[in-house]
């Protein structure tokens, strides 16, 4: 059972419960197997992902109240397969009952995605319009919806305030980059970069809060420098 609407796994397809209707054909959609789930409220629907051929993370978003697919497509090939995609075989659906939401809804329908290190956006029509190694340990969007902000991930040492990110936790490091939503183009010149590793960010109409052990501020959306 996918929690929180009415689809159900049976044998990796995907189905609505309500009519039976299969929406998502392991066999017909030419997918190894179903990985795990998450629901998009403001967009009224489901997103999957599955495991494509040649190990593509592959992901499609099903509208609960229409039951239909809206759109498929493939984002990225992991860097590593590890956990799930070691551990999972064909028959296998345990993760399938697991919300998870570190996916974001642009206010046009655009789609941010985060899988391992890679940030992906996609197209309200389902276009892959940008794909980065970005490696953020938290996502948010500018208020006007025209910028991804990311909080980069620590990559090595110890850290505070840990972030849970699908199944692995990461650390917040002491840098925030932005993005261009629909372009991917990083919006200011220099990245915010603040004393210590950064415990706490919050996206307020006018301006973004920034906090660390010793000390905050404040800084521009249009730049990313301090007010």
């Amino acid at each position: 059972n996918i929690a929180g609407s009415p689809f159900v796994v049976i044998g990796n397809n995907l189905i609505d419960s309500r009519s039976g209707a299969v929406l998502l054909d392991k066999d017909k959609n030419d997918y190894k197997y179903f990985g795990d789930y998450e629901l998009i409220p403001d967009l009224n629907s489901v997103l999957v992902r599955v495991v494509a051929p040649k190990n593509m993370v592959r992901i499609y978003l099903v509208d609960m109240v229409k039951s239909s697919v809206k759109w498929g497509v493939d984002v990225t090939k992991p860097a590593i397969v590890t956990g799930l995609d070691d551990n999972e075989s064909d028959n296998e659906t345990s993760r399938a009952n697991m919300p998870l939401y570190t996916s974001l809804a642009g206010p046009e329908g655009h789609l941010v995605y985060q899988y391992q290190k890679t940030l992906a956006v996609v197209s309200p029509e389902g276009k892959l319009l940008w794909s980065e190694k970005a490696d953020p340990a938290e996502i948010m969007l500018s208020p006007d919806g025209k910028k991804v902000i990311i909080v980069k991930a620590l990559s090595t040492g110890v850290a505070n305030s840990p972030v849970r990110v699908r199944n692995s936790t990461k650390y917040r490091s002491a840098k925030i980059q932005a993005f261009d939503l629909k372009t991917g183009k990083e919006a200011w010149k220099d990245d915010i970069k603040a004393d210590q590793n950064i415990r706490w960010v919050a996206a307020y109409p006018e301006f973004l809060a920034v906090a660390w052990k010793n000390g905050c501020n404040i800084y521009r959306y249009s730049s990313g420098e301090a007010m």
